[in-house]
């Protein structure tokens, strides 16, 4: 679905959409953070629920980073800036993310693609 890798920034990270038919405003999908990489710094009108699968990391909500590990839940409000590091040196940390895409997106169009920072935008680099 999305695949985001950047040297400079210390990016690389994939998304897949988990496939259920018949979920209406719910978008799970699964993270997958390189070892010692991360995910951009980023923001978004749909709200996320973080649960780590494997591996450790942290997440910064707004300002404060918090520890992750297997088993820990993590929630992102929205427009909250946000990003996601995998402390690990040797394994994938893989969370599933669970969002309210689909519903936000009915009520504001595809605003994903206004507002999700661009792979090596100035913006990016301030994280």
């Amino acid at each position: 679905m999305y695949v985001n890798r950047n040297e400079r920034l210390n990016i690389d990270f994939k998304v897949e959409r988990l496939s259920f038919p018949h979920l209406q405003t719910m978008d799970p999908r699964v993270l997958h953070i390189a070892p010692g990489k991360n995910n951009e710094l980023h923001r978004h009108a749909h709200e996320s629920l973080f649960v780590v699968l494997r591996g450790e990391g942290e997440v910064r909500v707004g300002e404060q980073w918090s520890p992750l590990r297997a088993g820990s839940v993590a929630f992102v409000p929205r427009w909250i800036f946000h990003q996601t590091r995998n402390t690990s040196p040797h394994e994938e940390l893989v969370l599933l993310a669970v969002t309210d895409f689909g519903f936000t997106s009915a009520l504001l169009g595809d605003y994903d693609k206004r507002t999700r920072l661009a792979s090596g935008g100035a913006d990016a680099a301030g994280g």
